[in-house]
Order: C-alpha cells, then structure tokens, then sequence
C-alpha cells in the first residue's frame, strides 16, 4: 500500500468523549441484557423482564445437561430454543450452570465484551502492521465499531457467543500475521467448530501455501471436535453428539427446504430477516429456493475475481485480499445472521486506514465512496424489519467486497 506514513493526531477532549461515549454504551446496554434475561428473584422479590429475552439461557441450559448425565441437543431454554453448536463448547458453560442466573448473564456480557475488545485490538494491530504506519489510531477504533454497531449491540444484547466466534477469528488470523501458525490455527479452529463457516477462510491459506497455519488448523479441529469432549464426556457419548450435530444441523443447512426439526426455524430458515446471508436474501427477494444456486454462481464469480486480482497483487496488498475472503464467507454461508457481521472489523478497519492515509488520489477516493456505502447499507438495517427482508446488510457487505477489491488493484498504482 502507498501510505504517508502518519496520521495527523487527535485533541484530547476527543479522546476523552469517544472513551466517554463507550462506557455508557457498554454499561447501558449491560444493564438492558441483564434485565432482558430476568426474571431474577431476590429475598422474595422479583427483578427483571417478565418476558423471557435472551439465547444465553441456551447454553447454561447445556451445561445443566452435561451435569445431569442427558442430551445437550434435547436441551432448551425458557423460550424453547435448542443448542447448535459442536459438544466441545457445552462444557465451556457448565461453570455458568451452577450460577445464579444473575451473575452468570452478568459475568457472560463483561467476558462478551472483553473479547470484543481484544479482537478490535487485533484488527487495528494487523491493518498499522500491514501498513507500516504507527500513527495514531483512534479513528481505527471508533469508525468500524460505530458503522458495525448493530451487529455487535445485537450479539451482546442478545447474550450470545458470537463475540467469542469473532475473538476467536481475530485472534487467529493475528497469531499467524505474527508467525504464530499452531496457536493461530488453534484459535481458527475453534471458530470452525463453533459456526462452519470460518472454514471458507483455510483455502485463502492454501493459497497462500500457509501449510503450517493450514496444519495447525486441521489438527485443532480433530482435538476440540474428538479429543477433547471425549474426554470429559466419553467417546461414545462424545460421538453420539457429533452424529447429532451433524445429522440435525449441517444437513438442513445445504437443503435449504422446510422440515418438521424446529431448528430449522431457529437457526436455517432463510425467511427469517436476521439471515443476511447472500442466499437467504436472494430466497426472500425471488421467493423460490433456487435463488441458492444465484447465490452460488455469483459466490464463483467473486472468487474468479478475487483470484485475479489476487494474481496482479501478489505479496502486495494481502491484508486487503484476506479481508475480501472474509466478506465472501459471511456471504456464501446459507446463514449469516446480523450479528455475524461484526467479523466485518478487519475489512472495514482496512478500508477505513486507507481512506485516511492512502497517498493515490483515485485508490483513497474509492475507499471513502465504500465506508460511505456500507455505512449507509449497514446502519439502515437496524431501523426497519421490513427493510431487513431486502438485506441492506448483505448489499452493503457486497459494496464493501468491491471496494476492497478495487482498493487492492489500486494500491499498486493501477487508479493513476
């Protein structure tokens, strides 16, 4: 990338408003999700919403099960919702389990944001380190976090494990940015197992001839998927829940036609405005299930795109190419819930740097056209449920690959 090398800094009172304008948000927020998952009774008095609104009671409902000796995927919260996630992170929430629910929601929303935290810091340490710049980076983290608000307030309101999905994600694409390979692959592994989908990341690694991370990675999935849970659950319970898992959830999920499972309802159906996935959207916008196979050849036709100008790149701008696989997997997977998005950091943090410090007039007018764009797209989505059905987060996300890839052409001087 053509930088100038630094960033004009910021006044402290900015400083001190954004840091400001943060802890109110998490602290409000904190107190909506802890209310959200009540009731709670205390001394004979009751606190809380006396409608049930939170997925977090999912997994302490899990770890009952696993304590109690029955079925984690016959478990359900309040609200009748089921686990969907691999064996190995029930036993993550057995310790929450034996809590009082109050301190367990409590506790799951400080850890939730912690992750989130440590994976911006992650996203903004790869895009300076990339760059070569170690100016100041405050716009780093205030503009990706305030154009992706609504994923990050829909997981955290919602108690779900997202934030770890996206921890674990950043974590990983970070370790192996600094050599790390086994424990980056480990990290990436444990996002694979907890939604799928991150394993669309692994081929860009094979392209890349990144075999040790891609090892590591492979590995890491046997261990936590077999290894592990085995041995805390015993190998035949372990391999029944993988049976289970596989049979009621990834099975479903490439159909993409009604069942009589409720989780199809819950997690698969496209019809549900939350699925931002490119598929689902094309599905409620055509209304036939064979939009699927729209989504499918325009997924080949971005590959097809991101190879060439893959090619041309070459060891420049990788950062860029990475964060546009990453767009391509949020969009290619059948369901890409709203807060899934947040994975989106990296790739907006990218482009955000380059519309700040890009020297090519054309590359860096590009790069604001997109933020423009995807924030526009990004932020509508949280304003009307009837705008959802159209997918302005999926279009917006689409408009940001674009960017991302023209960015990529134009850091090598190509927009001159």
């Amino acid at each position: 990338m053509c930088f100038s090398g630094s960033v004009r800094s910021v006044p402290p009172w900015a400083r001190r408003v954004a840091c400001l304008a943060a802890v109110v948000w998490i602290v409000g927020l904190g107190i909506s999700t802890v209310y959200r998952a009540g009731p709670y009774s205390f001394g004979g008095k009751t606190w809380g919403s006396r409608v049930h609104r939170t997925d977090f009671t999912i997994y302490t409902a899990v770890g009952q099960a696993i304590l109690d000796g029955k079925d984690i995927y016959e478990a359900e919260n309040l609200r009748g919702w089921h686990y969907n996630n691999a064996p190995v992170f029930g036993l993550l929430f057995v310790p929450f389990a034996v809590m009082p629910l109050f301190w367990a929601v409590l506790i799951w929303y400080v850890l939730s944001v912690a992750m989130v935290i440590a994976a911006i810091v992650f996203c903004v340490r790869m895009v300076q380190q990339d760059s070569g710049t170690t100016g100041e980076p405050f716009w780093l983290y205030v503009i990706p976090p305030a154009l992706l608000i609504w994923p990050l307030m829909s997981a955290l309101a919602r108690g779900q494990m997202t934030p770890l999905l996206f921890a674990l994600v950043m974590a990983g694409l970070y370790c192996q940015w600094r050599g790390g390979d086994w424990l980056g692959g480990s990290f990436l592994a444990g996002a694979i197992l907890m939604k799928i989908f991150p394993v669309l990341l692994v081929p860009y690694f094979v392209w890349r001839k990144r075999w040790r991370f891609v090892l590591a990675t492979l590995l890491a999935v046997v261990l936590g998927a077999v290894v592990v849970p085995a041995a805390a659950l015993g190998w035949n319970t372990n391999m029944k829940y993988l049976q289970e898992w596989g049979s009621i959830l990834s099975r479903p999920s490439f159909e993409q036609q009604h069942t009589e499972d409720p989780r199809f309802g819950e997690l698969i159906s496209p019809d549900l405005v939350r699925n931002q996935s490119l598929q689902a959207v094309l599905k409620r916008i055509t209304g036939s299930f064979s939009a699927r196979w729209f989504a499918v050849v325009i997924g080949l036709a971005m590959v097809a795109a991101m190879i060439a100008v893959a090619l041309r790149v070459r060891e420049r701008s990788q950062l860029l190419m990475l964060s546009t696989v990453i767009v391509w997997a949020l969009l290619m997977s059948p369901v890409s819930w709203s807060h899934y998005f947040m994975l989106l950091m990296l790739p907006v943090a990218a482009v955000t740097w380059m519309a700040i410090l890009e020297q090519d007039v054309s590359t860096r007018r590009v790069a604001v056209i997109t933020l423009v764009g995807f924030g526009v797209l990004a932020l509508s989505s949280a304003g009307s449920r009837a705008l959802q059905v159209y997918g302005p987060l999926c279009w917006g996300t689409m408009v940001l690959w674009g960017g991302l890839l023209l960015c990529a052409r134009g850091s090598r001087g190509l927009w001159k």
